[in-house]
């Protein structure tokens, strides 16, 4: 039987667990039988606080979570922000440059783009191409989607933008993005606990960036219903599941994060602005 790591940090006790995919996630918890037993179908004010309104019954909210689909306020909210963060901290003017892999410039009788320069001045070799002289750099991004009872699926969703809009515009920039999904949540239950955290990858470093299974996090099933399971049977909680922190500096060295999405950090539109300029300037300025 899988289990949880316990180990204490800094004199803190957690306990947390890392799976390899959603796949993984949603295998390990079946096995175990780690499953939330507490909600009633019949009953729809429990039947939206778990799953929102998006998707009709619960089979097609499972159904969503597990091949990655999102609600279209997931798609339409991460649009509008990536349009909105763009055109805020001028991003486009670091597009191409590929600031991880130092792509040099080539110019060749075929390629990517036309140098219009050469063209007209009528030079053989007018293509552009850009090589990338070196690995892209790995940068591991996180999200916490452990929010407390208070935030709706209009919350999620919010949640959900700010972290496919980072993938994506780190993705642009020539970095090679690992993206994780956890639950880090303060303990309530019988155990001598301080802190857990699910920790779940939904993209690899060498995977192809898929907006939409990034978007899918938010679904609210992910943690009022299976992470409930797990924490009730794996974990011992109480009724109240715990309660919503930000992760510990040391829990995300140990789980190697370089950049952690918390709710409380982009609550309102400066703080958004001002946490994505933060990682451009660091990423940029290096």
């Amino acid at each position: 039987m899988r289990d949880f790591t316990y180990e204490t940090l800094d004199g803190t006790n957690y306990a947390f667990m890392e799976f390899n995919s959603l796949n993984d996630y949603y295998t390990t918890m079946v096995d175990n039988n780690w499953v939330y037993k507490h909600f009633h179908e019949s009953d729809d004010f429990t039947r939206d606080f778990t799953y929102g309104s998006s998707f009709p019954t619960k089979g097609e909210h499972y159904n969503a979570l597990k091949h990655g689909k999102a609600s279209k306020a997931m798609v339409d909210g991460y649009t509008k922000m990536r349009s909105q963060i763009e055109n805020e901290l001028n991003i486009n003017q670091y597009y191409q440059q590929g600031l991880s892999c130092m792509r040099t410039r080539r110019f060749r009788d075929e390629g990517d783009e036309v140098d219009i320069n050469r063209y007209l001045g009528g030079a053989d070799n007018y293509w552009i191409t850009h090589k990338r002289d070196r690995q892209a750099k790995n940068i591991r991004i996180a999200l916490n989607f452990g929010l407390n009872c208070n935030n709706t699926e209009t919350k999620f969703a919010e949640l959900v933008a700010v972290l496919a809009t980072l993938a994506d515009i780190l993705t642009r920039l020539g970095f090679a993005t690992e993206i994780l999904g956890c639950n880090f949540r303060r303990y309530q239950g019988d155990k001598k606990l301080s802190y857990t955290c699910s920790s779940i990858k939904f993209k690899g470093s060498s995977e192809k960036l898929d907006i939409q299974r990034i978007l899918s996090m938010g679904l609210q099933g992910l943690l009022r219903d299976w992470e409930f399971g797990i924490g009730k049977q794996a974990l011992e909680y109480d009724g109240s599941q715990g309660y919503q922190a930000n992760m510990s500096q040391e829990l995300q060295k140990r789980l190697n994060i370089n950049y952690m999405v918390e709710q409380q950090e982009i609550k309102t539109a400066e703080k958004r602005i001002k946490f994505f300029n933060n990682i451009i300037t660091e990423l940029t300025n290096k």
